[in-house]
C-alpha cells in the first residue's frame, strides 16, 4: 500500500530516480514521503563513489559522502563487519532535510563509524513525521543502529526540529542527536558529543524517547564517555491521549531518553537544558524526565555521570498525571552520580477517579523521580541542585516512589537541604539519605563520605580540590579529571578537651598553629607538617616538643635509616629502621643495640626480614651497629705429588692477588726442572718460587731431573747420521671435494713405489673419472692405469710425484632418464639419519627428505643441504612447513643431500670456548688405541671416537672409557652406529679417552700394519711388530732412533720430518 501511495504521488520523480540511480528507488520504496517534496534533500546530492563491495574500511570527508552512506544503508546494506572513518570534519551547510542512516527496522546500520574526533557542524534539520510511517520511526544523524554496531569519536553540532502530525499512535519512536535508536546486545556509542537544540512539537502523540545523544537504548547496549550541551525541548498542545494511555514511560534525558534491561550509561554528563511543556491536554500520563536518562524502568545502569543542566517542567489542566522527574534519571537506579542543576516543576490537577494507586500526578527527586524496584540500586550519589515546585508535586531529596521500596538498596546518598520544603518528603526518614549543609559540601565532607564506599579497592570515584583561590564547592568525578585530588579526614586533638575534624587534600594539610614548641604527631609518633604528603585519613595530636625525645646513631662504614625521619619523637612512638652497609662491608651479626642515654638500659628490638622495630621510651636513645669488612674469597693451593723432591706452600689458601711463596726441596742428586700451576687444563709457569694467587683454586706441579756430575768425563757424542738416500713427496692435486684420492705413503725412497687409492661417490659413473699423474712439477700428465690386480701403482720413483683425478662431465649421469636421491654419508653427522621414501624421483617432481636425530642432539641447530649433480654447489634445503619436512623441488637430475650440526662448521680454534680431546696413551692398555675425529671441539660440540685393535689381542672384556676434565671420573663411551666407533656429545671441557682390559692371545699382526701421524706437537707411530724407528729433520739430523712395538709418541719441535719405519718412509709436519 505504501509503495502504491508513493508511486501515485510522485510518478515523475519515480521515473527520474529509476533512470539515474537504482538505489534511490529503493530509498523511495522505503516510505519516507516527507523527503520527496524537499528541494534541499541531501539524497539528491548523495555520493557513493567511495564504496566498493569488497572493501572493509572506507574514509569519507564530505556531507555528500555521508549522504551516500545513508543511501546505501537505507537500500539494505547494513555495513556489518565494515568500518567508516570520518577523515575530516565538514559543514552540513544548514540544509533542512535529512534521511537518517538506517531509516527502518529492516534497514539498520550495523558497522563501525569512527569520527576520529572530527566535528560535523550546522546539522540544522527540520523533520515532519506523518501517519504514512507504518514502522516506528527513529531520527538523528543515525536512525536505527543495531547488530553490535559502534559509533565513536564523533562531535555533532546543529539544530534538530521534529513536528509530529500523527492521527495514529507511534509511541515507540526515538529521537536523538547522534542516533534515534541503539539496540541489540553489544551495540555502543562512545566518546560522542552533541551541541545545539532538539525540539519536538506535537498535538497528538508523544515520542517514546528523546535524548541529546540517543533517543532509545534497549537490550544490553552501552553509551559511554559522551556529553550533551544541547537544549532538549518537548511541547505538547491540546492533546487528548486518553485512548493511548499506557504504562510505558515517555523518556526525555540529557544523554538518553529511555534505556532498557542491561543497558549501561557510564562516564557521561549533560550541560544542556531540558524543557517539557504540556498545555491544555486531557490525560498525558507517564513522563520520565532526567538530566542523564529519562526512563529507566527495566534495570538499566547509570554510573559515574552528572547533570549540570536546568530541568524545567510545566503542566496545566490535568496534564502531568503520573510524571517522574529526577536530577539524574526520571526513573530507576544510579550509582556514583550527582546533580548540580536546578529542577523547576509546575503541575496543576490530578487524575480523575481513584487516586490511591499513584498518590498524585507528579514525582520529583534530586537524583531519581521514581525508585521502586527491589532490583534497583541508589548508591554513592548526591544532589546539590535547587528544587522548586508548584502544584500537586510529591518531592524527595534523593528519590520518591509509589510502591514499597527496599531501603537497604539505598546507600551513601547525600543532599543539600532545600529551603521552605514542607514535611511531604518521601525519603526524609531513610537513614541512608543524609542532608549536608553548604559549608560541609565546600569543606570536602561529602567528597570524603563518598570516597569511603570504595576504600577497600582504592578506586576513589570522587574527589574535590580544596586548595587555591577557587576551590571546588562540591565533589566531582575523577573519571572526568584524573588530576582531581582525593579528600582525607583529619581528626585533630589540640588538647585533651579540644577535638576538631577537618578535610584536606594531600600535601596542603593547613594544620592549626599550636606554637613553636608544639608539633602534630600521629599515634605512631610521626610528625606532620602542612606540606606532608598523606595517603590515608589521620588522627593527630599536638605534643610539646620540649617533652619529646631524640634518637642518635653511632655507626661506621654504614648507615642507619630511621622511619619516620624527624628531629624528635613522643613516648610510645613506633620506630622503624633499616641498616645500609657501605661498599665492601657487611653487618656484624649481634652488634645492633638500642640503649637509653640516661642509664644505658637496652631497648628490645624486633627484626622482620631486615626491617627493625622498637617502641620509643620516655628517654633519649642511641642506636649502635658494627659493619665489618667483607672477607675476601679464599682459594685453595693444592700440591701435586712429586718424585725426587718436595714442594710446600706458605699458605693452604689465599685471596686473589695475594703472594704465595713455595719451598722447593730436590732430593739428593736432583735439581728442579720445571715449576708451574694448573687451573683446570690451563698451565701457568712459575718464575722463581713465588706467584700471585689467581681467582681460582690451583694445583702446583714440580718436576725434578738428575744433576750432571761435572767430575764425570764427557761422553763422546755420535756425529749426526745423514741418510744418503733421496726421498720424494707424493702430492694430491685433485680439485673435486667429492673425489677421495689417497696414497699408501706420502714419502717414498728413490726407486720405490706407491699405491694410489681412488674413492668415487655413489651415483657417479666410474667411467667418468680418470686418474692421472706426472713426474715433477713441470712434467706432463699421464693416465694412471690399473695393474693386473686392479691396483693403481706408480713404480720407479726418482722425483716428486703429482696425482689428480679428472671428471668427464659428459658422463656424470649414467642414467639420464632416472633421477636418484643420494645421501652423502661422508659429510653427514653420525647423529643424524637422513632418508627418503623414494630413491628415484620423476622429472619435475619433489623429493621429501626425512631426518631422525639422536636423542642427545635434538636441541642442536642442524643445517640441511642439497646439490644438483655431483658437481653442483651445495645449497641450503628449504622446509615445507605444511608437512614440517625438508624438500627438494623441480628435480631434473641426480640430487645429493647431507646434514650437519651448525657448530660442526665452526673453527674450534677461534670458538669462544675451544676444548681438546686427548687419547690417554699411558692409561690405555697394549693392543688398543682410541682416536677422535676432532681434537679441538667448540663449546657444546661433539666428536666421533674410533677404536683400533692390534691383532693378537682379545677385546671381549675390554672397556672403552672417557672423562670430562683432568679430574673427572671415567665413564663408559657410548657406542656409535658404525662398528668400533663411539660418540661423545655436549662437550663443555677437555675430554680424555682410554681403553683397558684387552688380552693378548698370541696371534701376531701378519699384515705388518704401520701408522704414522702427528697431533698436538707430538709424533705418533704404531707398529704391529718390533720395528726400527728413525726420525730425521729436514737438515739431515737424526733426532730420534729407537726400536718399538705398538703405539708410541715422541714430542718434537715444529717442522717437517722424514720418518723411517723399517723399510717404509713417511714425511710428516709437526705443528
Amino acid at each position: 500500500m505504501k509503495k502504491r501511495f508513493l508511486q501515485r504521488k510522485n510518478t515523475r520523480m519515480y521515473h527520474v530516480w529509476l533512470r539515474s540511480f537504482m538505489v534511490c528507488l529503493c530509498l523511495a520504496l522505503a516510505g519516507v514521503s516527507a523527503w520527496g517534496q524537499d528541494t534541499e534533500n541531501w539524497i539528491n546530492k548523495a555520493n557513493t563513489g567511495w564504496y566498493n563491495e569488497s572493501g572493509t574500511e572506507f574514509t569519507i570527508t564530505t556531507a555528500e559522502e555521508l549522504a551516500g552512506l545513508a543511501q546505501l544503508v537505507n537500500a539494505g546494506n547494513d555495513f556489518e563487519g565494515k568500518t567508516i572513518i570520518l577523515g575530516s570534519g565538514f559543514d552540513f551547510q544548514g540544509k533542512t532535510s535529512w534521511i537518517p542512516i538506517g531509516n527502518s527496522s529492516k534497514n539498520v546500520f550495523a558497522g563501525t563509524f569512527d569520527g576520529k574526533g572530527n566535528t560535523i557542524s550546522n546539522f540544522n534539520v527540520t523533520h515532519n513525521l506523518t501517519n504514512e510511517m507504518s514502522d516506528p520511526y527513529h531520527f538523528g544523524l543515525f536512525g536505527n543502529v543495531a547488530k553490535k554496531a559502534i559509533i565513536k569519536n564523533l562531535n555533532l553540532a546543529g539544530n534538530i526540529k521534529i513536528n509530529l502530525n500523527l492521527e495514529e499512535n507511534h509511541n515507540y519512536s526515538g529521537f536523538g542527536g547522534i542516533a534515534g535508536k541503539l539496540s541489540e546486545d553489544g551495540s555502543s556509542i562512545d566518546k560522542c558529543t552533541y551541541a545545539g537544540t532538539i525540539t519536538v512539537i506535537t498535538d497528538r502523540n508523544i515520542p517514546y524517547g528523546v535524548g541529546g545523544i540517543c533517543g532509545l537504548a534497549i537490550n544490553p547496549v552501552n553509551i559511554t564517555n559522551c556529553s550533551n550541551s544541547a537544549e532538549i525541548k518537548l511541547k505538547v498542545e491540546n492533546c487528548d491521549n486518553r485512548s493511548g494511555w499506557d504504562l510505558d514511560a515517555k523518556g526525555y534525558g540529557g544523554i538518553v531518553g529511555n534505556i532498557g534491561i542491561g543497558t549501561k550509561v557510564e562516564n557521561c554528563f549533560n550541560n544542556g537544558r531540558i524543557i517539557i511543556e504540556v498545555n491544555n491536554n486531557n490525560n498525558m500520563p507517564y513522563f520520565a524526565i532526567g538530566g542523564i536518562v529519562g526512563g529507566n524502568m527495566n534495570g538499566g545502569g547509570i554510573n559515574n555521570c552528572y547533570n549540570k543542566g536546568l530541568i524545567q517542567v510545566f503542566g496545566t489542566n490535568n496534564t502531568l498525571t503520573y510524571t517522574f522527574v529526577g536530577g539524574v534519571s526520571g526513573t530507576g537506579e544510579s550509582s556514583n552520580c550527582y546533580n548540580i542543576g536546578d529542577i523547576n516543576v509546575s503541575a496543576t490537577g490530578i487524575l480523575d477517579g481513584d487516586a490511591s494507586w499513584y498518590n498524585s500526578g507528579t514525582f520529583v527527586g534530586g537524583i531519581s523521580g521514581q525508585y521502586s524496584s527491589e532490583e534497583q540500586l541508589l548508591k554513592n550519589c548526591y544532589n546539590h541542585g535547587k528544587i522548586t515546585t508548584d502544584g500537586d508535586v510529591i518531592k524527595g531529596n534523593i528519590y520518591t516512589y509509589y510502591t514499597n521500596v527496599i531501603q537497604s538498596k539505598v546507600s551513601q546518598c547525600y543532599y543539600l537541604p532545600q529551603e521552605g520544603w514542607d514535611d511531604i518528603i518521601f525519603d526524609k526518614s531513610d537513614e541512608n539519605v543524609v542532608g549536608i549543609n553548604e559549608n560541609d559540601f565546600k569543606a570536602g565532607k561529602v567528597a570524603w563520605l563518598l570516597r569511603q564506599l570504595n576504600e577497600e579497592d582504592r578506586s576513589y570515584v570522587f574527589g574535590q580540590n580544596l586548595n587555591g583561590n577557587t576551590p571546588d564547592e562540591y565533589p566531582k568525578l575523577q573519571c572526568f579529571d584524573e588530576t582531581l585530588p582525593v579528600v582525607y579526614q583529619l581528626t585533630l586533638h589540640k588538647d585533651a578537651a579540644t577535638t576538631e575534624i577537618v578535610y584536606r587534600n594531600s600535601v596542603n594539610l593547613d594544620l592549626p598553629d599550636v606554637g613553636d614548641n608544639f608539633g602534630w604527631f600521629d599515634s605512631d609518633g610521626k610528625e606532620y607538617f602542612n606540606n606532608s604528603e598523606i595517603t590515608n585519613d589521620l588522627e593527630l595530636a599536638a605534643f610539646d616538643k620540649s617533652q619529646l625525645f631524640t634518637i642518635q646513631t653511632e655507626v661506621q662504614n654504614g648507615t642507619i635509616l630511621i622511619t619516620p625521619s624527624q628531629e624528635k619523637y613522643p613516648e610510645k612512638a613506633k620506630i622503624e629502621f633499616t641498616l645500609q652497609e657501605n661498599d665492601g662491608f657487611q653487618y656484624e651479626e649481634g652488634s645492633l643495640k638500642c640503649v637509653k642515654d640516661e642509664d644505658n638500659t637496652e631497648i628490645e628490638i624486633t627484626n622482620n626480614n631486615g626491617t627493625y622495630f622498637f617502641t620509643m621510651p620516655a628517654a633519649n636513645v642511641t642506636i649502635t651497629a658494627t659493619f665489618e669488612p667483607i672477607p675476601p674469597t679464599m682459594y685453595k693451593i693444592n700440591i701435586a705429588p712429586t718424585e725426587n723432591g718436595t714442594v710446600t706452600s706458605d699458605k693452604a689458601q689465599a685471596a686473589a692477588d695475594e703472594t704465595i711463596t713455595l719451598t722447593v726441596t730436590p732430593a739428593d742428586g736432583y735439581e728442579l726442572s720445571e715449576l708451574y700451576y694448573m687451573i683446570g687444563t690451563g698451565k701457568t709457569s712459575i718464575t722463581g718460587t713465588t706467584f700471585a694467587m689467581p681467582e681460582s683454586d690451583v694445583t702446583v706441579y714440580a718436576t725434578f731431573k738428575e744433576k750432571e756430575d761435572p767430575t764425570d768425563p764427557e761422553e763422546p757424542v755420535d756425529p749426526p747420521v745423514v741418510d744418503p738416500t733421496n726421498y720424494y713427496n707424493i702430492y694430491n692435486e685433485t680439485t673435486y671435494d667429492f673425489i677421495d684420492v689417497s696414497f699408501s705413503r706420502n714419502v717414498v725412497r728413490e726407486g720405490g713405489s706407491v699405491n694410489v687409492y681412488l674413492g668415487i661417490p655413489e651415483g657417479l659413473d666410474p667411467a667418468a673419472v680418470t686418474l692421472m699423474f706426472k713426474r715433477s712439477l713441470y712434467g706432463g700428465w699421464e693416465n694412471l692405469n690399473t695393474d693386473d690386480d686392479g691396483n693403481y701403482l706408480i713404480n720407479n720413483i726418482w722425483t716428486d710425484i703429482y696425482v689428480k683425478a679428472v671428471v668427464d662431465e659428459s658422463y656424470i649421469d649414467p642414467n639420464p632418464d632416472e633421477n636418484h636421491i643420494y645421501i652423502d654419508l661422508s659429510e653427514t653427522n653420525d647423529s643424524i639419519w637422513l632418508y627418503t621414501d623414494h630413491k628415484l624421483v620423476e622429472e619435475g617432481k619433489t623429493a621429501v627428505i626425512q631426518a631422525e636425530v639422536a636423542k642427545s642432539c635434538q636441541n642442536k641447530e642442524i643445517r640441511y643441504m642439497y646439490k644438483r649433480t655431483v658437481l653442483g654447489e651445495w645449497k641450503e634445503m628449504p622446509k615445507d612447513y605444511s608437512i614440517n619436512q625438508y624438500v627438494v623441488r623441480d628435480i631434473t637430475t641426480d640430487i645429493y643431500v647431507k646434514a650437519y650440526f651448525v657448530f660442526d662448521k665452526q673453527d674450534p680454534t677461534t670458538a669462544k670456548n675451544p676444548h681438546h680431546v686427548y687419547a690417554d696413551i699411558t692409561a690405555t692398555c697394549e693392543g688398543l688405541y682410541l682416536d677422535a675425529t676432532r681434537h679441538k671441539v667448540a663449546d657444546e660440540g661433539d666428536t666421533k671416537v674410533f677404536l683400533y685393535v692390534k691383532k693378537g689381542f682379545e677385546t671381549k672384556d675390554a672397556r672403552y672409557l672417557f672423562k670430562r676434565g683432568l679430574k673427572g671420573e671415567w665413564e663408559d663411551l657410548v657406542p656409535g652406529i658404525e662398528q668400533n666407533t663411539f660418540q661423545v656429545t655436549d662437550i663443555e671441557g677437555d675430554i680424555y679417552l682410554k681403553g683397558i682390559d684387552a688380552i693378548y692371545t698370541g696371534t701376531e699382526d701378519i699384515d705388518g700394519m704401520v701408522r704414522v701421524y702427528t697431533k698436538d706437537g707430538s709424533l705418533f707411530v704404531y707398529t704391529a711388530q718390533p720395528e726400527e724407528i728413525s726420525v730425521v729433520s729436514m737438515t739431515g739430523v737424526t733426532v730420534k732412533r729407537t726400536r718399538q712395538t705398538g703405539l708410541q709418541s715422541y714430542p718434537l719441535n715444529q717442522g717437517i720430518y722424514v720418518i723411517c719405519v723399517g723399510e717404509q718412509v713417511f714425511k710428516v709436519r709437526v705443528k
